[in-house]
């Protein structure tokens, strides 16, 4: 059996995939499919380190590098949870105009197998996918997310000091 896993996560939002682009790389303000946080680069582009903070900015939650960037088609980039020592995983969102909309296939790989990474990622594939969804085709996430990111927001301060910015800047190399 090997020791890491895939997953596919798929939905279809009734949205053109320009208007899915944007919201999926969209940069320095909250993202409510992001657990309410805020991307982070350099630049939106192969190469670049990519970071997932808090709104505040005080902390880190995941942290990777971006390996592909296809305006309005295709984004892939590490990841690790900050506050986990697993190696770091990769997500690939891939995104096709169909039925007059948009389909969006997000793919995660190299996931650690039996870790705790790939409880977070498993769970997280379809608060993503669902959340994402839901702000663009309704303005908001569905009911049972925004219960759940209000619940985020009132145990904040109990971060771990790992996960603080300052251990994470853009010249921290993830391997």
């Amino acid at each position: 059996m090997s020791d890491l896993k895939s997953a596919v996560f798929k939905i279809h939002i009734e949205a053109p995939i320009q208007r899915v682009w944007e919201a999926l790389t969209r940069e320095k303000e909250v993202l409510p499919h992001f657990y309410n946080s805020v991307m982070h680069t350099p630049a939106l582009a192969a190469g670049s380190p990519l970071r997932i903070r808090s709104l505040d900015e005080k902390f880190t939650a995941v942290v990777g590098d971006i390996l592909e960037v296809e305006a309005p088609r295709r984004f892939v980039h590490t990841m690790m949870f900050t506050q986990l020592e697993d190696a770091p995983s990769k997500v690939t969102y891939e995104l096709t105009e169909k039925d007059g909309g948009t389909e969006l296939i997000m793919l995660l790989d190299d996931v650690p197998a039996g870790s705790k990474s790939e409880g977070y990622m498993m769970s997280g594939g379809p608060f993503i996918t669902e959340t994402l969804k839901g702000v663009i085709e309704n303005g908001r996430p569905p009911l049972k997310h925004r219960m759940f990111l209000g619940m985020i927001g009132l145990f904040g301060f109990m971060t771990p000091k790992v996960c603080r910015t300052e251990n994470w800047s853009f010249d921290r190399k993830i391997s």
